[in-house]
């Protein structure tokens, strides 16, 4: 059904951008493991080894996995760099890590998540969340396995990578809810309010988009004293300079691969992604829905032209980067699940004896035929994706494909080999794939 629509890119797949040069030649992996096999991390205190830790990693089968929680962070630095500039491929420090006993070279941004889960014992069975610890749900903390592609993929083996390329899908469905890592820098005050108080109380009130539109972002109108209050209102004035420069900065927003696992996670009924700071966390779709309406309802051009009015040029460019991105991924997700609400209801018509299957098409609520109903969302994922500013543009290509994937299901089984070695010109005009 897709087959057409694939031939429109070059590949698709995870393959490691900026993965670490100078691998060391022992390695704590099997040379092969089974199609549907792959690795989860369990974090070991360890103070012998820097940071406190070392890792253990063992092979599981993909269709009986103990919990896990698969990570969402980026292989570079968490933040921009001061001119807001994202160089695709910039290489960050490496560190070396002890997994099963062998040295093993991750990132610095990694390394400062794993060393703050064992500083804030998460990720281990025996946690007990403290008094006054900020997370919106801190249960999940004690899920013992993380998925981290860094390690739990052999970044030495072509074959290990293109190998988890037609199981990463998977392996984010079946994740219980994916901790979004934005960094080790906690928010300032201005920002936790906005994401503790704020937000919720903002949703709550404007549920639905069309009701900010033509409204002042400062909360000016009377309706926003009414149902935020005076003193929300002041702060909010205060606060959203400094959340959106918080925010806009942070590098996750414009990886194209850090954009598709939340995206595939969020259509599952295991919970929503969560963020994390440092060791605070928030809520990921507390903030998804709050940015999304925003930029529905056309806030974010006005918050863009009062930054550049008061000369904040830097956070304007990545505030509105920010909302595009946001919205980009809600866009997406909804469009995937009203193409799967659609297959639903057709199912259920085929199901009824008395209807033949002329009839179910006839009576199909969205008035399309199976094949019409696939286009539609394919080439609406298309058209979204290909709008994202992502750091690096071949992603718009690769990463689209590979939610295609994930729509077009058991029934297309594709072999393709992402390229990050071919130009962007290259694989925005189709360029060599393997079929299926």
């Amino acid at each position: 059904m897709f087959n057409h629509i694939v031939k429109i890119a070059s590949g698709v797949g995870r393959a490691v951008t900026d993965k670490p040069s100078g691998s060391l030649p022992a390695t704590p992996y099997k040379n092969s493991i089974g199609d549907r096999r792959f690795r989860l991390c369990r974090i070991q205190k360890d103070p012998s080894e820097r940071g406190g830790f070392s890792l253990a990693v063992r092979e599981f089968d993909l269709d009986s996995p103990p919990t896990y929680c698969a990570v969402s962070y980026t292989w570079a630095s968490a933040d921009l760099d001061n001119l807001g500039t994202d160089r695709p491929g910039a290489e960050e420090r490496i560190i070396p890590i002890l997994v099963n006993q062998i040295r093993v070279r991750i990132t610095q941004n990694l390394f400062d998540f794993l060393q703050q889960c064992v500083q804030s014992k998460w990720f281990h069975a025996s946690h007990k969340p403290e008094k006054g610890e900020v997370a919106h749900d801190t249960s999940l903390f004690v899920v013992n396995y993380l998925w981290i592609d860094a390690v739990s993929i052999n970044q030495d083996s072509t074959e290990d990578r293109i190998r988890h390329r037609s199981i990463m899908g998977e392996i984010y469905l079946k994740s219980a809810p994916v901790p979004i890592w934005l960094g080790k820098e906690v928010p300032n005050p201005y920002v936790r309010w906005v994401l503790e108080e704020f937000i919720p109380a903002f949703n709550k009130a404007f549920p639905q988009p069309g009701s900010l539109k033509g409204k002042d972002p400062m909360c000016t109108d009377p309706v926003f004293t009414e149902l935020l209050g005076q003193a929300a209102c002041r702060r909010w004035r205060d606060a959203w300079i400094p959340f959106m420069e918080f925010l806009g900065k942070k590098r996750w927003f414009r990886r194209g691969w850090a954009v598709q696992e939340v995206i595939i996670q969020s259509l599952t009924k295991n919970g929503e992604s969560f963020l994390l700071f440092g060791y605070y966390s928030a809520s990921w779709l507390h903030l998804r829905i709050f940015l999304s309406l925003l930029h529905l309802d056309d806030w974010n051009p006005a918050l863009v032209s009062e930054l550049h009015l008061h000369g904040f040029t830097s956070i304007a460019n990545r505030t509105r980067d920010l909302f595009g991105s946001v919205a980009n991924i809600t866009a997406v997700r909804n469009s995937v699940l009203r193409f799967r609400k659609a297959e639903r209801a057709r199912k259920s018509f085929e199901r009824r004896p008395s209807v033949s299957t002329k009839d179910s098409v006839e009576l199909d609520p969205y008035d399309q035929t199976e094949q019409q109903r696939a286009y539609t969302a394919a080439f609406r994922v298309l058209q979204i994706m290909m709008s994202f500013k992502f750091s690096d543009h071949r992603d718009n290509v690769y990463v689209s494909f590979d939610i295609l994937n994930f729509l077009a299901g058991d029934g297309l089984q594709l072999q393709l080999e992402t390229d990050y070695n071919s130009s962007v010109s290259h694989v925005f005009s189709g360029g060599p794939h393997q079929g299926h």
